[in-house]
């Protein structure tokens, strides 16, 4: 049986960049750090494989902290909009536990 994460909220700014096959990386911004907001700020540029390079900027850094994850709908066959989004797409990590230190090393090195 799969283990089942709970994913944890943080309370951060995450940027993500989507490159397109032709054109210049998209910005956008979410401050629920979870699959949910990943999600939220993905659901207007995601198409089936991509791969996107997140930076979390944490309140009062100067720096952002980044990653690379490879975003893909549950269901590919429902990989044209509208219709992913209505499908119940999920966020993946290839590299889940990458992305965990990412995030522990962003809310370690929060200052107060």
């Amino acid at each position: 049986m799969e283990e089942r994460r709970q994913h944890q909220r943080y309370q951060v700014k995450l940027t993500a960049s989507v490159t397109p096959e032709v054109g210049h990386p998209q910005e956008a911004f979410v401050t629920d750090v979870s699959s949910e907001g990943i999600r939220f700020l993905l659901r207007e540029k995601i198409q089936f494989g991509t791969t996107v390079s997140v930076a979390l900027m944490l309140p009062g850094t100067q720096h952002p902290v980044s990653a690379h994850m490879t975003v893909r709908w549950n269901r590919p066959v429902y990989d044209q909009a509208p219709y992913a989004y209505a499908a119940g797409g999920e966020i993946h990590s290839d590299d889940y536990p990458a992305w965990e230190a990412v995030v522990a090393y962003a809310q370690a090195t929060r200052h107060p």
